[in-house]
């Protein structure tokens, strides 16, 4: 049983880092003249496709979609070109970039709410 368990841990750290690839391989696309919306709903489809396919079954656990979550802002703050909170804190400015304050503004962009794993 612990292998079962090990397998799948090691097969979502696998599809995790194929997520954090695919998002991080169209950079220029994040800096190019492309509409904020595109690219949310092309950060959503990377994710889906590379963590979510051909896993309808499995069993998800809660510190898992911590870590999706952590990937789709890592997106949406590279797409709105945002830091961090914590850069914000070394840089002695206000914390205004809170993961609220993401979501929110990518459900603005994309007049819908966000899709959130």
């Amino acid at each position: 049983m612990a292998s079962r368990e090990l397998w799948r841990h090691e097969a979502f750290r696998a599809r995790l880092a194929a997520a954090a690839r695919g998002w991080s391989v169209p950079e220029g696309f994040c800096s190019a003249d492309v509409p904020e919306a595109l690219k949310i709903r092309a950060q959503e489809a990377i994710i889906r496709a590379s963590l979510l396919y051909g896993t309808e079954t499995a069993i998800i656990k809660d510190r898992w979609l911590k870590k999706i979550d952590t990937i789709q802002l890592k997106g949406l703050r590279t797409i709105f070109h945002l830091k961090t909170t914590y850069a914000q804190l070394l840089a002695g400015k206000e914390l205004s970039n809170t993961s609220e304050m993401i979501y929110k503004k990518a459900e603005e962009t994309l007049g819908r709410p966000i899709m959130k794993f």
